[in-house]
Order: structure tokens, then sequence, then C-alpha cells
């Protein structure tokens, strides 16, 4: 190879490095982009390792889990918008938490078909004192494998003003927190499965667990509950 086509070779291979370099760059940030207001917005699967405000920008559809959220001082506003699963991996969440965070808020939209759970408190060390770690607002849980939202070993965890529906097990699953003013219909298995820590109110439950007890034993109601048409509420 002459010397000319020497340095033709590494001037292409210079532009298709810089080519691939700006790509790479310019994909990062159309997944995470700093609105005017200051809230970080995502428009793809994200992990989030820095404290702030998230917003998502559009549904997002993908072959793994979605958000994994690794730092405490979050919060994740869905917009109104649907994370989905699109397959084939066994183990995958819509939006997981880290076990050591805390003061985390997950709200207003949709996570919906995936392999496991639709959102994941994964046990180990997580914090201790009774404070709202998480509060998980104005959702809709449905048809996520294993249940639609799992949480292990996690104190002062707050769900509301959601709808958690058609999951493949349980509906909720939950050591220690407070489920209210909820909708929560045809799971598979019970629509709350809790420990003696766990507090229900002013939910409604129809169609768990092939219409036999829509609640484990153990939870304590803390309001007014309807579970299905002729079962009592533990």
């Amino acid at each position: 190879m002459c010397i000319r086509d020497r340095v033709d070779t590494m001037r292409h291979t210079q532009i298709a490095f810089a080519r691939f370099f700006a790509f790479t760059v310019l994909s990062f940030w159309t997944v995470m982009v700093m609105a005017v207001d200051g809230v970080i917005e995502i428009s793809g699967p994200t992990n989030i390792t820095e404290s702030g405000s998230y917003r998502l920008t559009q549904n997002i559809e993908h072959i793994d889990s979605v958000i994994t959220i690794e730092v405490s001082n979050v919060s994740l506003d869905l917009n109104g918008f649907t994370i989905s699963y699109t397959g084939p991996q066994d183990f995958a969440d819509g939006i997981a938490v880290f076990p050591s965070v805390q003061n985390v808020e997950i709200k207003n939209g949709t996570v919906t078909g995936f392999s496991r759970y639709g959102i994941f408190f994964p046990a180990g060390a997580s914090p201790l004192d009774n404070d709202a770690q998480a509060i998980l607002s104005r959702l809709r849980i449905t048809q996520n494998n294993a249940a639609g939202i799992s949480i292990e070993t996690r104190r002062g965890v707050l769900i509301r003003d959601s709808v958690i529906a058609n999951n493949g097990n349980w509906g909720v699953r939950m050591g220690t927190g407070q489920l209210l003013d909820s909708t929560v219909i045809n799971n598979a298995n019970f629509g709350l499965l809790g420990a003696t820590s766990t507090g229900y109110g002013s939910n409604v439950f129809f169609g768990n667990n092939g219409g036999g007890a829509q609640v484990s034993a153990s939870p304590k109601q803390i309001g007014i509950n309807v579970c299905g048409t002729n079962t009592v509420c533990p």
C-alpha cells in the first residue's frame, strides 16, 4: 500500500469514528434531555443515577427492563404514557428501584406486560426509618407475569389511587406499607399479599384469586374495603 492509500485509509477511519461518536452522544441525549422547567425528560430505557425530577415524553416499548432507579430523592412522572414489554427476557421489570434508595415517587402512567414485575423494590439493605420511603400513585399496573407491584423488606411505602389488574400472580405483594383508594381486580392470586404491618383502606377488590379470598389473612384494614361480592375482607 502506498503512502497516499494509507493516508486515505486513516482519514476514512477517523471520519467513521467521529460519526460513531457523534451518533452515540446524540442517542444518549435523545433518551434524557433537560426541559426548560428543570425536569429531565426521558424518551427511552434509562438508568437513573442522579437525584432529581424525571418525566416521560412518549410511550416506551422495550425487550428488557425499562427504568432502573439507582439513587435516592427521585420523582418519576410517567406523564400519562405507557411502559410496556416486547419480549424475550425471563426477568424483565418495568421499573426497578435499588434496595438502598430512599424518597422515591412514581406516578401518573401505565406499566404493562412485563415478564416479572411491573414495579419492583427488591430485597436488600433497605432504609429502616418509618417515613414514607416511596409513594406510588395514579398508576395502571396490568398484565405483568409475576405481580403487578412487588415490594420486599421496605418500610413506609404508600400505594394510592391506582388500578392493579389482570396480573399473572398477585396484584400487590408488600411486606410493610399501605394500599389506599385503589381498584385491584382479576389478578390470578391474591389482590393483596401482605404482612401484619401492611394496612389497606378504601379499596375495591374483585375477581382476584379465582374468586376466592381477595386479600391474604395478615394485612390489617385501616378503612372500609370491598372484597368481591360475598367475601369479607380480613
